[in-house]
């Protein structure tokens, strides 16, 4: 019996040794395994998050731009304000002008077809005369 036991211990010691690498290979390659997925997991979450990190970063780029756009533009309205006001006012007094050249020309009209001389009969004259 001693001797069985003795056999069983040898047996249980050969199996130790032939299974001990293969257990911290086994550990090993689980090791490697769970890394392997968690940098997986951890490159699918940041593949995820990327496009909407991108995209603020680019509303943050537009919205600084039209704010600069914009700021320009009140600028350059500042700058233009006084020239539009002097050229509105310009064209206004042009205008104003041509009106009362226009109503002293109807009346002029109006006077020599009161005395019975149309137009027509003063380009008449007009031409007989040259």
């Amino acid at each position: 019996m001693i001797l069985v036991i003795l056999l069983g211990l040898g047996a249980l010691g050969i199996a130790q040794l032939q299974v001990a690498p293969k257990i911290s290979t086994l550990e090993s390659d689980l090791s490697a395994a769970n890394d392997a997925r968690y940098s997986a997991e951890e490159l699918r979450s940041v593949r995820l998050k990327l496009p909407s990190v991108l995209l603020k970063k680019k509303q943050k780029r537009c919205a600084a731009i039209l704010t600069d756009a914009n700021d320009k533009l009140k600028g350059r309205d500042a700058v233009w304000a006084p020239c539009k006001k002097a050229r509105g006012d310009e064209l206004d007094s042009e205008l104003t002008s041509t009106k009362s050249e226009l109503i002293e020309a109807q009346r002029d009209i109006q006077a020599w077809e009161g005395l019975g001389v149309t137009p027509q009969f003063v380009i008449t004259m007009k031409e007989s005369i040259e």
